[in-house]
Parts: C-alpha cells; structure tokens; sequence
C-alpha cells in the first residue's frame, strides 16, 4: 500500500515546509531587535541616573572645599581628615597639606559619593593672598580618584 506522491503536491509540501521555517526566522528576528531596543533604552535610563549622581557629587564636593575653607579660616590649626555624611551622599575632606605645592600654599583634596559615583577635587590656595579674610583657590582641578 505505497501511495506514489505526484510532484505537484511533493511541491505544495516542501512550499509548506519554506513557508513555515522563513515565519520562525523571521520572528526570531524580530524578538530580538524587540528585545534588543529594550535593553538600549534600560541602559540609558541609568546612564542618566549615573550622570546626574555624578553632577550631584561634584556638587558635594565642592561643598566640602567650602566647608573645609571656612574650617581653615575659623580654625587655623584645622587639619581637614573628616567625613561628613549627609541625605544627599557622603564627603571627605583628606588630611591638609600646608606648603604644598610651594610655602604658604595649601593644598586641599575633597571627594563627593553620592550613589557609587565619585568626585574628587584638589585644590591649591595661597594663603598669603586672601580675599577678605578667605583663601582664594589659585588652581581647582577634578582629579582622577586613583590619585
């Protein structure tokens, strides 16, 4: 009980068959663009989130510079090496270097943390040279966290 199968429906279906298998790969296809536009626009969301984490720590940052200016001018033998942890994030003021880079400059370095994103400023004041009583900053650079 052989049934012989004409060429007319061997045809149809292998027809069936290409049919079948260019819908499978053209849906694959499609799923992951659709799954790969998703994941581009969860990405950006949080390379702002991390943009603006990194704005508000170089905010806080410089908040500490102020902070520790002020500390220098109401207390002279003020010698920095504090944490000041806040709603907003996390501020260290490193130990002061008084001289540096040259007499009568000094030296201040702070770093803002707010959310895993990192700011550290170093910041050079002639002391010498102050502006009402304050010490004005003669350089003020964001500087690579390593250093």
């Amino acid at each position: 009980m052989h049934r012989n199968i004409d060429m007319s429906e061997k045809k149809r279906v292998q027809g069936g068959y290409v049919a079948l298998m260019a819908t499978i790969i053209i849906s694959v296809i499609l799923l992951v663009m659709t799954v790969e536009e998703g994941a581009l626009g969860w990405n950006a969301r949080f390379n702002i989130l991390g943009t603006e984490a990194k704005e508000q720590a170089y905010a806080l940052a410089e908040g500490c510079v102020d902070q520790a200016l002020a500390a220098i001018v109401t207390d002279p033998s003020y010698q920095g090496n504090a944490t000041i942890t806040s709603t907003g994030g996390t501020c260290r003021v490193f130990p002061m270097q008084f001289d540096t880079p040259a007499a009568g400059f000094l030296t201040v370095k702070t770093q803002g943390e707010v959310r895993n994103a990192f700011v550290t400023l170093k910041i050079v004041v002639d002391t010498n040279d102050m502006y009402f009583g304050t010490p004005v900053p003669i350089s003020w650079r964001e500087i690579p966290n390593a250093e």
